[in-house]
Protein backbone atom coordinates (compact mmCIF):
# COMPACT_ATOMS: atom_id res chain seq x y z
CA UNK A 1 0.00 0.00 0.00
CA UNK A 2 2.73 2.49 0.86
CA UNK A 3 5.69 1.24 -1.55
CA UNK A 4 7.77 4.26 -0.32
CA UNK A 5 7.69 3.00 3.42
CA UNK A 6 11.51 1.80 4.52
CA UNK A 7 10.34 0.23 7.24
CA UNK A 8 8.18 -2.06 5.50
CA UNK A 9 10.49 -3.33 2.71
CA UNK A 10 13.22 -4.08 5.47
CA UNK A 11 10.43 -6.26 8.11
CA UNK A 12 9.36 -8.23 5.20
CA UNK A 13 12.98 -8.78 3.78
CA UNK A 14 13.68 -9.98 7.21
CA UNK A 15 10.96 -12.54 6.79
CA UNK A 16 13.10 -13.98 3.90
CA UNK A 17 16.39 -15.41 6.24
CA UNK A 18 13.26 -18.23 7.31
CA UNK A 19 13.28 -19.57 4.59
CA UNK A 20 15.23 -22.77 3.52
CA UNK A 21 15.53 -22.01 -0.11
CA UNK A 22 16.21 -18.46 -0.39
CA UNK A 23 13.83 -16.79 -3.07
CA UNK A 24 15.55 -14.64 -5.64
CA UNK A 25 12.68 -11.62 -4.51
CA UNK A 26 14.47 -11.58 -1.23
CA UNK A 27 17.61 -9.57 -3.02
CA UNK A 28 15.26 -6.81 -4.73
CA UNK A 29 13.31 -6.43 -1.48
CA UNK A 30 16.40 -5.93 0.85
CA UNK A 31 18.22 -3.59 -2.00
CA UNK A 32 15.17 -1.66 -1.76
CA UNK A 33 15.29 -1.29 1.75
CA UNK A 34 18.76 -0.57 2.30
CA UNK A 35 18.36 1.93 -0.70
CA UNK A 36 15.66 3.66 1.39
CA UNK A 37 17.30 3.19 4.93
CA UNK A 38 20.73 3.33 4.20
CA UNK A 39 21.84 4.09 7.86
CA UNK A 40 20.51 1.08 9.22
CA UNK A 41 23.20 -1.30 9.94
CA UNK A 42 20.59 -4.39 10.53
CA UNK A 43 19.02 -4.37 7.06
CA UNK A 44 22.52 -3.93 5.13
CA UNK A 45 23.88 -7.11 7.50
CA UNK A 46 20.47 -9.10 6.09
CA UNK A 47 20.89 -7.84 2.52
CA UNK A 48 24.88 -9.62 2.71
CA UNK A 49 23.27 -12.80 4.15
CA UNK A 50 20.63 -13.08 1.41
CA UNK A 51 23.44 -12.41 -0.68
CA UNK A 52 25.67 -14.85 0.45
CA UNK A 53 23.38 -17.20 0.66
CA UNK A 54 21.94 -16.58 -3.05
CA UNK A 55 26.10 -17.09 -3.73
CA UNK A 56 26.89 -13.59 -4.98
CA UNK A 57 29.64 -13.47 -2.98
CA UNK A 58 31.35 -10.52 -4.30
CA UNK A 59 28.43 -8.55 -3.41
CA UNK A 60 28.04 -9.42 -0.23
CA UNK A 61 32.12 -9.02 0.91
CA UNK A 62 31.67 -5.65 -0.42
CA UNK A 63 28.53 -4.91 0.90
CA UNK A 64 30.37 -6.00 4.44
CA UNK A 65 33.51 -4.00 3.44
CA UNK A 66 31.74 -0.84 2.19
CA UNK A 67 29.30 -0.42 4.63
CA UNK A 68 29.40 -2.76 8.04
CA UNK A 69 33.09 -2.58 8.58
CA UNK A 70 33.09 1.22 9.16
CA UNK A 71 30.37 1.48 11.40
CA UNK A 72 32.10 -1.14 13.87
CA UNK A 73 29.47 -3.38 14.75
CA UNK A 74 31.19 -6.80 15.24
CA UNK A 75 28.57 -8.82 16.19
CA UNK A 76 26.77 -8.55 12.61
CA UNK A 77 29.97 -8.15 10.54
CA UNK A 78 31.08 -11.37 12.08
CA UNK A 79 27.35 -12.72 11.22
CA UNK A 80 27.77 -11.62 8.15
CA UNK A 81 31.10 -13.34 7.38
CA UNK A 82 30.15 -16.25 8.87
CA UNK A 83 26.99 -16.31 6.74
CA UNK A 84 30.08 -16.54 3.76
CA UNK A 85 31.63 -19.36 5.37
CA UNK A 86 27.92 -20.99 5.84
CA UNK A 87 28.02 -21.12 2.29
CA UNK A 88 31.39 -21.91 1.98
CA UNK A 89 30.75 -25.32 3.94
CA UNK A 90 27.63 -26.55 2.04
CA UNK A 91 30.05 -26.30 -1.08
CA UNK A 92 32.59 -28.36 0.66
CA UNK A 93 29.80 -31.12 2.16
CA UNK A 94 29.03 -31.36 -2.40
CA UNK A 95 32.36 -31.68 -3.04
CA UNK A 96 32.34 -34.55 -0.45
CA UNK A 97 29.44 -35.86 -2.21
CA UNK A 98 31.01 -35.71 -5.40
CA UNK A 99 33.93 -37.95 -3.88
CA UNK A 100 36.13 -34.66 -4.39
CA UNK A 101 37.52 -34.94 -1.32
CA UNK A 102 40.79 -33.42 -1.49
CA UNK A 103 38.87 -30.17 -2.68
CA UNK A 104 36.58 -30.52 0.29
CA UNK A 105 39.54 -30.49 2.69
CA UNK A 106 40.81 -27.61 1.29
CA UNK A 107 38.23 -25.71 1.43
CA UNK A 108 37.32 -27.06 5.00
CA UNK A 109 40.56 -26.09 6.29
CA UNK A 110 40.15 -22.37 4.94
CA UNK A 111 36.61 -21.85 6.66
CA UNK A 112 38.06 -23.56 9.72
CA UNK A 113 40.87 -20.67 10.02
CA UNK A 114 38.45 -18.08 9.23
CA UNK A 115 35.54 -18.68 11.55
CA UNK A 116 35.18 -16.90 14.94
CA UNK A 117 32.81 -19.28 16.22
CA UNK A 118 34.67 -22.30 18.51
CA UNK A 119 31.88 -24.08 17.89
CA UNK A 120 32.01 -24.26 14.17
CA UNK A 121 36.08 -24.78 14.45
CA UNK A 122 35.51 -27.98 16.63
CA UNK A 123 33.07 -29.14 14.25
CA UNK A 124 35.53 -28.49 11.21
CA UNK A 125 38.14 -29.56 13.50
CA UNK A 126 36.25 -33.09 13.76
CA UNK A 127 35.04 -32.96 9.77
CA UNK A 128 38.61 -32.46 8.91
CA UNK A 129 39.87 -35.88 10.66
CA UNK A 130 36.76 -37.63 9.21
CA UNK A 131 38.56 -36.59 5.78
CA UNK A 132 41.78 -37.22 6.32
CA UNK A 133 40.96 -40.61 7.32
CA UNK A 134 39.10 -41.28 4.57
CA UNK A 135 42.01 -39.62 2.05
CA UNK A 136 44.14 -41.73 4.27
CA UNK A 137 42.08 -45.10 3.69
CA UNK A 138 42.23 -44.71 -0.26
CA UNK A 139 45.81 -43.79 -0.25
CA UNK A 140 46.53 -46.99 1.13
CA UNK A 141 43.84 -49.41 -0.65
CA UNK A 142 45.11 -47.74 -3.80
CA UNK A 143 48.84 -48.14 -3.14
CA UNK A 144 47.99 -51.96 -1.60
CA UNK A 145 45.92 -52.83 -4.84
CA UNK A 146 49.16 -51.36 -6.75
CA UNK A 147 50.95 -54.01 -4.79
CA UNK A 148 48.67 -56.83 -5.13
CA UNK A 149 48.62 -56.10 -8.90
CA UNK A 150 52.14 -56.34 -9.33
CA UNK A 151 53.01 -59.57 -7.41
CA UNK A 152 50.10 -61.29 -9.44
CA UNK A 153 52.00 -60.59 -12.43
CA UNK A 154 54.72 -62.05 -11.05
CA UNK A 155 56.62 -58.70 -10.00
CA UNK A 156 57.52 -59.57 -6.70
CA UNK A 157 60.29 -56.82 -6.48
CA UNK A 158 57.54 -53.79 -7.35
CA UNK A 159 55.60 -55.11 -4.77
CA UNK A 160 57.85 -55.04 -2.10
CA UNK A 161 58.84 -51.94 -3.32
CA UNK A 162 55.15 -50.65 -2.39
CA UNK A 163 54.82 -52.40 0.70
CA UNK A 164 57.71 -51.73 2.81
CA UNK A 165 57.11 -47.74 2.99
CA UNK A 166 53.48 -48.63 3.32
CA UNK A 167 53.64 -50.68 6.44
CA UNK A 168 56.08 -47.98 7.77
CA UNK A 169 53.59 -44.45 6.85
CA UNK A 170 50.59 -46.02 7.62
CA UNK A 171 48.95 -44.83 10.75
CA UNK A 172 46.19 -47.54 10.71
CA UNK A 173 47.19 -50.47 12.56
CA UNK A 174 44.62 -52.66 10.71
CA UNK A 175 46.11 -51.59 7.57
CA UNK A 176 49.70 -51.55 8.43
CA UNK A 177 49.46 -55.35 9.70
CA UNK A 178 47.38 -56.46 6.56
CA UNK A 179 50.32 -54.53 4.35
CA UNK A 180 52.80 -56.45 6.50
CA UNK A 181 51.55 -59.71 5.99
CA UNK A 182 51.27 -59.40 2.53
CA UNK A 183 55.05 -58.46 2.83
CA UNK A 184 56.19 -61.10 4.87
CA UNK A 185 54.06 -63.89 2.51
CA UNK A 186 55.86 -62.06 -0.81
CA UNK A 187 59.32 -62.47 1.16
CA UNK A 188 59.23 -65.90 2.41
CA UNK A 189 61.00 -68.34 0.75
CA UNK A 190 59.09 -69.88 -2.05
Amino acid sequence: LRPDFGEAWARLGYTYHSEEDMPAEAVHTLETAHRMLPSRMDIAHNLAVVYARLGERAKAESLIERVLVPRGDAEMIDSAREALLDEDYLQAERLIGEQKLAEALALLEQIRAKTARESRRATLTSRIGEIQAALSFNRFVDRYNQAVALANRGDVRGAVAILEPLVKETPNPTQADQARRLLDMLKAPR
